[in-house]
């Protein structure tokens, strides 16, 4: 928790010496403000990143000059807890933050998602949850996405198993309800694109084990079903 935690990290650490190199001396980590902070959001996650980045920075000192498609929202609920209107500044999305800012912070997802290398002896159940979160959590658009998984041959097996059971099991529906583990895609264009990539996997030697597009019964949106593949050639 930002609001628990982020004082005690930012406050002055002594640092320990050996006894004879003291000599009555003192060592200290400060942590300072590096003046104002740029932070970009996408339309992947427009809301929770920045807001995380903005109360950082400004826990830290600094003010703060956002260009995201929520800057306005943010900055009001900033507002409404006691910051000065003066420390946010809002532009474009578009704009060039490195003219208005000492440090720049990107939420917007990479452009290539990661990949998990699993080896011999990895526990499995750890890596499939952290696999399934990696991949599908956010529409597989956070920072942390991974779209490529690879595995030594004497886990393979048992692991794409395991994936394949806990993609099947994670529940789409409707964002709103607290029950529901995947949202629909931001739009039917990007459903296509993502049965697009699916198909080109295919005809180029993969094998589709589970998911796909899929109705939602009472709730609109282009849903895909969380989609496991084997074989995809790089």
């Amino acid at each position: 928790d930002l609001a628990d935690d982020g004082p005690p990290a930012l406050r002055d650490r002594r640092l320990g010496r050996l006894p004879v190199l003291r000599a009555g001396r003192r060592s200290l980590v400060q942590s300072a403000p590096v003046g104002v902070v740029g932070i970009r959001g996408g339309r992947s996650s427009p809301w929770a990143e920045p807001v995380l980045e903005t109360g950082a920075a400004l826990l830290a000192g600094n003010a703060v000059v956002l260009a995201t498609p929520l800057s306005g929202r943010i900055r009001s609920a900033f507002e409404r807890g006691g910051v000065p209107l003066e420390m946010i500044t809002i532009v474009s999305p578009d704009e060039d933050l490195s003219a208005h800012a000492d440090r720049v912070v990107d939420t917007r997802p990479p452009d290539t998602k990661g990949t998990i290398v699993v080896l011999d002896g990895a526990p499995l159940d750890r890596t499939v949850t952290g696999a399934l979160w990696a991949a599908f959590a956010g529409g597989g658009r956070h920072r942390a996405a991974v779209g490529r998984l690879v595995a030594v041959p004497s886990v393979a097996d048992e692991l794409l198993g395991e994936l394949v059971t806990g993609a099947q099991r994670l529940r789409p529906g409707d964002p709103r309800r607290p029950d529901t583990e995947v949202g629909p895609l931001v739009s039917p264009e990007t459903r296509d694109r993502v049965e697009e990539l699916v198909e080109e996997a295919v005809a180029d030697g993969a094998v589709l084990l589970c998911g796909g597009p899929l109705d939602v019964s009472g709730v609109d949106g282009a849903f895909y079903a969380p989609a496991v593949l084997r074989g995809v050639r790089p």
